[in-house]
């Protein structure tokens, strides 16, 4: 129910990926949004506001994966040989590494962790009932 009434407000839909044998764990319940439907809101701008809604929303990444600073040649260099070094300095190049989707994923996804999901279905119908008023009065907002 949730996902079904947030994927009809504009701009907004839950990230999932369908694998019919496969059920999903909704430990993080993921959304993706446009920022333009809500005013040019950055995540932690939206969540602020839907946080005054009573909705804890959470801003997702602020930056993908590969960026994360565990990843950085210089945290890995007492752990790894110098020939396997050299060659993860060489594949992991911030320079010429680059996957467009995945940062602009961090500049438009927020999430609510499972346990707000573990509310009742008046619950869910209230994170709704946030997400629309906020949009409704997003001028207002910002």
């Amino acid at each position: 129910m949730l996902t079904r009434e947030l994927n009809q407000i504009r701009g907004l839909r839950h990230v999932r990926k369908e694998f019919p044998a496969l059920k999903h764990g909704y430990y993080y319940y993921i959304l993706r949004y446009d920022p333009d439907a809500f005013g040019g809101l950055d995540p932690d701008g939206l969540c602020a506001a839907l946080n005054a809604e009573g909705i804890p929303f959470v801003p997702g990444d602020r930056k993908p994966l590969y960026r994360h600073p565990v990843f950085e040649v210089e945290r890995l260099a007492e752990h790894l040989g110098p020939k396997i070094l050299e060659r993860y300095r060489e594949s992991m190049d911030p320079a010429r590494l680059a996957c467009p989707e995945a940062e602009a994923a961090c500049r438009c996804t927020i999430l609510l962790r499972h346990q707000v999901l573990l509310g009742s279905e008046k619950d869910m119908k209230d994170i709704v009932e946030a997400v629309h008023k906020v949009q409704e009065h997003i001028d207002e907002i910002k």
